[in-house]
């Protein structure tokens, strides 16, 4: 898969440019390949200048991605489509990190009896984005909708906060914050995404501009990702230090996630996730009927020009 990708990529049209380019992350276990490939030097080897930009939230990424501060980020599928589709972002999907299994859940306080408990109650989720998803489709298959609950829009931060102090009855969330809530006690597990397998992807998205004029550097950068992931299952032990620092969390705790919370998108199965009508057209279809129906969206995208498969890479940036 290296060699196909980076054959593919390096038809890009430009030169290598000193400008590094700017990846926006926020706190999230798969998110952290992207900060180990920079630790390790990874992105250097490759001959790429990468700065990995941390954010608190991805409602920050997507603002930063927005306003031309970042080239790209690792985000959800349902933000980036929100990010794509409302608010203008001209980002296209290059490389899948990983799906949920549980990482994404509904936490409540003890003694809420599952998700028919949060009836009338109030939940935190991030407005507009995966949590709004996750919220909804849980409750949809708890035979609710979101008006059967007090819909609290609020940031990771401030849910996990506004939790502790007794403000909320419920929040959805991922580690590590969701481990940080778990471990401090007083907390139920309302809902987890194992209930929908493969739905919630994390990629890395990159503008359009950039795809156009710097074909080469996005190649180098996501070899730098492979050569993180080689690294990891390789030198675990170091790679998992490495990333479970950032996140405060403990090594076992950030092992234990990437592990049973998620499944990592290993370099050898990209094509599959990426190629036309494949894994991802699938899932950013089911985002889309949803956002329409949550009124989110206004209008149906073209999906099949949101992503871009290695194959397609080398004839997209032909130059």
């Amino acid at each position: 898969m290296q060699g196909m990708l980076g054959s593919a990529l390096l038809a890009g049209c430009s030169q290598l440019k000193s400008a590094p380019l700017r990846l926006g992350i926020n706190e999230f276990p798969s998110y952290e390949l992207l900060h180990l490939a920079s630790e390790k030097g990874f992105f250097r080897e490759q001959g790429v200048e990468v700065q990995v930009v941390e954010f608190t939230s991805l409602a920050d990424t997507i603002v930063a991605l927005r306003n031309h501060q970042i080239d790209g980020a690792a985000t959800t599928l349902v933000d980036f489509l929100v990010a794509h589709e409302r608010d203008g972002v001209d980002t296209r999907v290059v490389h899948v990190l990983d799906y949920s299994v549980g990482a994404d859940v509904v936490l409540g306080r003890p003694g809420i009896d599952g998700m028919p408990g949060l009836r009338g109650r109030r939940v935190a989720a991030e407005n507009d984005s995966l949590g709004l998803f996750v919220l909804g489709r849980a409750l949809q298959l708890s035979g609710m909708v979101l008006g059967d609950v007090k819909l609290v829009g609020m940031d990771q931060a401030s849910a996990e906060q506004a939790f502790m102090s007794g403000s909320i009855d419920a929040l959805v969330t991922y580690p590590p914050i969701s481990a940080r809530l778990k471990a401090a006690g007083h907390v139920t597990e309302l809902w987890n995404s194992r209930a929908i397998p493969g739905e919630i992807l994390d990629i890395v998205a990159v503008s359009e501009p950039l795809l156009r004029a710097r074909g080469k550097d996005v190649a180098r950068m996501l070899r730098g990702i492979e050569r993180a992931h080689a690294y990891l299952g390789e030198n675990p032990t170091d790679a998992v230090a490495i990333m479970a620092r950032r996140e405060r969390m403990a090594p076992e705790e950030f092992a234990r996630a990437l592990r049973d919370d998620m499944k990592l998108i290993l370099p050898q199965e990209q094509a599959r996730y990426l190629n036309s009508g494949a894994i991802v057209h699938r899932q950013l279809e089911l985002a889309a009927d949803f956002l329409l129906r949550a009124g989110i969206l206004k209008r149906r995208p073209d999906i099949a020009s949101l992503y871009l498969n290695p194959a397609q890479l080398g004839t997209h940036h032909a130059g």
